[in-house]
């Protein structure tokens, strides 16, 4: 099947475009211009602008500090999120693209229907979690409108009185609410994309124990329309290409860490502190309102991220750790003795556990999301113990 990952990914290769972190042709120096001006703008400024806030202050509200503390968190992970993209763009779009190599192609119709479902899945993901990411960062931008003073959505530190006329204020609310919101929808598509590309990887898997299982049936049917070939031959040209069809997807997901381990590993490590915030926001609220609504969208919003990557890095290394006994559920007792110990081979290095991590610290995987929330509630103890 062609253009696999377009047809996954079309929304979020066309958000990360407009915004410079995915490069459409070859850059240029204009082109890498362009995209620092805009990760400058979108992702540091107001990051910046809040820390130096809380930095020279005074009579700060302990209640705002745990507010900004957790928005300056999550946008420092933005910072180390997306610089990836924007160091070596051509690069993250090269692995993105990578299952579209002619070692993934299949026509046949058990296989295509495999990919499709992947397709779906995809794009499925990437409408829901789009969509979460807009709204939470609507209301995130647009709170303070409701209220009787003027403000801005986070405190920040500026060289000038903002708040000195309606024009200069609604000037530098656009700015301030602007970057945070667009980061805001760039990781509501760079999750999914992420968290896609995994579940292609175990669709390949899905794929490749199909193959293994029904090597025999393969070979039978190339047998019947070939001449001059035995059965032995083309079982064993079929199982070679199962090993090659097994080495790129390992090679896709060794490529695949190299480029995405850094912002595996910012999504991880400031969901703890982000989900920790949110709880003890939650938490001094005495009645359900519009801030209650806020910190639990929010809440919702970084936990389904964590979720997204560590589910589906799950079911890759399930689909992985099942390859042997998919080989052994075939028919391997009617092969010849070549092709058997072909197969023992392949059934061995197969017992290498297949595992995504970031920076080699964390693993993706259900059991590691429940470590994520074992720490985000000590962290919240700790906080209430020092309130």
């Amino acid at each position: 099947m062609v253009n696999t990952i377009k047809r996954s990914f079309a929304l979020n290769l066309f958000i990360l475009e407009t915004f410079y972190l995915c490069p459409s042709k070859k850059q240029t120096l204009s082109y890498k211009l362009q995209s620092y001006v805009s990760y400058v703008l979108i992702i540091i400024l107001v990051p910046v602008v809040s820390t130096l806030h809380l930095l020279l202050a005074e009579d700060l509200d302990l209640d705002r500090v745990i507010y900004n503390a957790g928005f300056i968190v999550q946008t420092t992970c933005f910072i180390t999120k997306f610089l990836p993209f924007l160091l070596d763009g051509q690069r993250m779009k090269n692995c993105i693209f990578y299952l579209e190599n002619a070692a993934f192609q299949t026509s046949r119709n058990n296989h295509t229907t495999i990919i499709n479902e992947c397709i779906g899945i995809c794009r499925r993901n990437s409408l829901v979690f789009f969509a979460g990411s807009v709204v939470a960062a609507s209301v995130w931008a647009t709170k303070p409108l409701l209220w009787k003073r003027r403000d801005f959505p986070v405190d920040v530190w500026l060289p000038f009185d903002a708040k000195a006329n309606i024009f200069v204020f609604s000037f530098t609310y656009l700015i301030i609410a602007l970057g945070p919101f667009i980061a805001g929808l760039l990781t509501g598509v760079v999750d999914p994309l992420i968290a896609g590309l995994i579940y292609h990887a175990t669709s390949q898997m899905k794929i490749l124990k199909d193959n293994l299982q029904n090597l025999s049936d393969c070979a039978k049917h190339k047998v019947n329309s070939a001449k001059d070939v035995t059965k032995e031959e083309v079982m064993i040209e079929a199982l070679k290409k199962c090993i090659t069809h097994h080495d790129e997807i390992l090679r896709f997901l060794k490529e695949f860490e190299d480029c995405f381990s850094l912002v595996l590993f910012s999504q991880m490590a400031g969901a703890i502190f982000v989900i920790c915030f949110c709880c003890v926001q939650i938490g001094k609220l005495n009645s359900i309102d519009s801030y209650f609504g806020q910190f639990a969208m929010y809440l919702m919003v970084v936990l389904a991220q964590v979720y997204f990557y560590c589910y589906y890095g799950s079911i890759l290394s399930e689909e992985s750790d099942s390859l042997r006994d998919a080989i052994y559920m075939g028919p391997w007792y009617t092969y010849d003795i070549r092709t058997q110990r072909t197969l023992l081979t392949v059934m061995e290095r197969a017992k290498i556990p297949v595992i995504v991590t970031a920076e080699k610290l964390v693993d993706l995987s259900l059991v590691n999301f429940t470590t994520i929330l074992q720490r985000s509630y000590s962290l919240i103890a700790v906080m209430q113990n020092y309130q």
